[in-house]
């Protein structure tokens, strides 16, 4: 159902009983290399609560890398943990910048963005790349930075919204009109992506600022996932079974499909 991915957070549903003052989370990460791939160029993570970094509340990121010689997998590790350390080793009275806490993120992103740029180029002639979408939930908001075609998305009182846009080809031909998303989705050229960190000296990344409530889920995947698993599939799994039955379920059905690529979920439910 196409009309799963229109609308934005502000247009969902939010009953005042569901406002919660303490803010518990949920959490799980799931990756398989797939049934056609030899290796795993995905990364990622999904913390909350004391293992969370100090201050906030759960971190979730997926990187999906992209490069020969395992430079995939380089770029993708770096990009989480470059970005986990930072969030790790950031003070307390740290001084916010006018755009707020995701805009630090966003900051926290571009250097990310420098290191795998400078690995890349000492590692010639392999270039290295990878997409790169995370949350980070502090003071009851999901503060999410997007590079690539990862995706973040909602699920809130039955309903499921894509947060992100696909810095995709695809994406871009679908958003001109020039191809349905049904075209899209098996487009010779749908791997092809216009946005990626380590791939240019300048990353433009989208940010995203939404309040959380509880049973709230935040579900972040890379394309091995959604790219084989369709949206309805993804609302009816969460909405359907236990949080982390769920989950599983969704990481089985994308190999049941073909498993194409590398699958990484990395998802919290707000409690």
């Amino acid at each position: 159902n196409p009309n799963l991915n229109k609308g934005s957070p502000a247009d969902m549903k939010i009953p005042f009983i569901k406002r919660v003052k303490n803010l518990k989370i949920d959490s799980v990460f799931v990756t398989d290399v797939g049934l056609k791939r030899s290796n795993n160029e995905d990364s990622g993570i999904s913390v909350s609560g004391p293992e969370s970094p100090s201050g906030t509340q759960g971190v979730f990121i997926v990187a999906d890398g992209m490069g020969g010689h395992e430079s995939g997998e380089v770029a993708s590790s770096m990009a989480v943990e470059s970005l986990l350390g930072e969030l790790t080793n950031m003070v307390e009275d740290i001084t916010i910048p006018p755009g707020g806490y995701s805009e630090l993120i966003r900051r926290m992103v571009r250097n990310a963005n420098a290191k795998i740029r400078k690995a890349g180029k000492a590692d010639k002639p392999q270039s290295m790349g990878t997409t790169c979408t995370a949350c980070v939930v502090k003071d009851r908001k999901a503060h999410i930075v997007h590079v690539g075609d990862s995706r973040a998305y909602l699920l809130r009182d039955g309903d499921l919204r894509q947060l992100t846009e696909d810095h995709s080809y695809v994406a871009e031909q679908v958003a001109l009109g020039r191809m349905t998303s049904e075209e899209a989705r098996v487009h010779p050229r749908r791997n092809v992506i216009t946005r990626a960190l380590g791939t240019s000296g300048k990353v433009e990344c989208d940010i995203i600022t939404l309040e959380l409530f509880a049973k709230d889920i935040v579900f972040i995947s890379s394309d091995g996932l959604h790219g084989l698993v369709p949206d309805i599939e993804i609302k009816q799994a969460l909405t359907d079974l236990p949080f982390k039955k769920g989950v599983s379920w969704l990481m089985n059905r994308a190999l049941e499909n073909g498993g194409t690529d590398n699958v990484t979920i990395a998802a919290g439910l707000i409690r």
